[in-house]
């Protein structure tokens, strides 16, 4: 009845309800360009907001009659080393991180969000503070699923957590909704999200990506995968198309 209590690294609460979907979380989604080395990105930016790997304690309650709800203190996120105002900066109190999630047959309900402090030792800076809120749901009705989820972030930028200065606690936001569909062991969807901030003036920093895709669960280990994916932004710089093919083995 107690619930559950986790020490050390691992993922974040905000945001997690929202990525871990069985739709476009499988597949590729935002990628850095066609010569990139660095990890795909999902919707990241375009969707939700991720839910960082970082040393924590949290506890996790039971279900209770499909209720549960989860709370965390995490090592807070730094300024960069060589970022302005990185030596001045200091952090008091760790970031606090909850969720609420509500789960039936059929559909779920959640809602997450965080906080810290980034505070200035000498005044260099205005004090600011790091915080979000997401809701989101997912309902089934036989083979067909939709799923959405809105975020929105204030002094850490559109993505991941407070990699930058921002004591002007500028917001960002993003969403995304997508459907399902299943036909024995074919499973087609279609995926679409914004993300937006006021860190850049105007629409530079504005993106939307869409996703189609299809996978084909050939073995209860080995499924086959196929996506379209197209990137648009908000001044037409690093917009692309792709077309994507690939596999995924579990054991």
């Amino acid at each position: 009845y107690f619930g559950t209590v986790n020490i050390g690294k691992g993922f974040g609460i905000f945001g997690t309800p929202a990525i871990g979907d069985n739709g476009s979380g499988l597949g590729v989604g935002l990628i850095g360009g066609p010569d990139t080395d660095t990890a795909t990105a999902g919707r990241i930016g375009n969707g939700y907001f991720y839910a960082n790997f970082t040393p924590r304690v949290m506890y996790s309650s039971n279900s209770f009659g499909g209720l549960q709800f989860k709370v965390g203190l995490f090592s807070p996120s730094k300024l960069g080393a060589t970022e302005t105002g990185s030596a001045d900066a200091e952090y008091n109190m760790p970031r606090i991180e909850a969720n609420v999630v509500y789960s039936a047959d059929n559909f779920s309900l959640w809602s997450s969000g965080f906080t810290q402090d980034v505070d200035s030792k000498t005044g260099s800076f205005n004090d600011y503070t790091m915080s979000g809120i997401d809701f989101g749901g997912s309902v089934s009705l036989g083979d067909l699923a939709v799923r959405g989820n809105y975020s929105m972030t204030k002094g850490t930028g559109n993505g991941v957590f407070a990699a930058r200065f921002d004591d002007n606690e500028e917001e960002a936001s993003q969403w995304y909704v997508e459907t399902t569909y299943k036909i024995n062991k074919t499973t087609l969807g279609v995926s679409y999200g914004e993300g937006e901030d006021d860190i850049i003036a105007g629409d530079g920093d504005d993106t939307d990506l869409t996703m189609l895709f299809a996978r084909y669960a050939a073995t209860d280990n080995l499924t086959l995968m196929a996506e379209y994916t197209t990137l648009g932004t908000g001044d037409g710089t690093g917009e692309y198309d792709a077309i994507i093919f690939g596999s995924q083995l579990t054991f």
